[in-house]
């Protein structure tokens, strides 16, 4: 290989190093339903800040997707372990939670979870 195609190699990974930096910042931990509280944990990993999250939860029963409930709100974010609280009464059935962070309006982690409440 060519000293020309090894440099043009490493200036690729270094752009491509410095586009996907910062990505996996935030991400989502484990969800739990209980005692009338959605219990959604958020990992900072970088420097406490003020984000957005975005909840929104569609009740999947019966083969048919409705939304249920959708917020979004500010929260200080520790570095480390934060938990987010979303008081809501669901009934027993499934449902998908479809998770949101954003920074400036701008969306920087989405993942969507399964939940089944009994």
């Amino acid at each position: 290989m060519s000293i020309g195609r090894i440099i043009c190699l490493l200036v690729l990974v270094c752009a491509l190093a410095a586009l996907t930096a910062g990505c996996t910042t935030y991400t989502f931990g484990d969800v739990a339903y209980t005692d009338e509280t959605l219990h959604v944990m958020v990992n900072n990993g970088d420097e406490p800040r003020q984000v957005t999250v975005q909840v929104t939860i569609f009740d999947t029963t019966e083969f048919a997707q409705t939304e249920v409930y959708r917020k979004a709100e500010y929260m200080d974010l520790v570095t480390g372990a934060n938990e987010y609280l979303v008081p809501i009464s669901l009934h027993p059935g499934t449902y998908k939670i479809y998770l949101y962070v954003m920074v400036d309006d701008t969306r920087t982690t989405s993942v969507i979870r399964d939940l089944t409440v009994s």
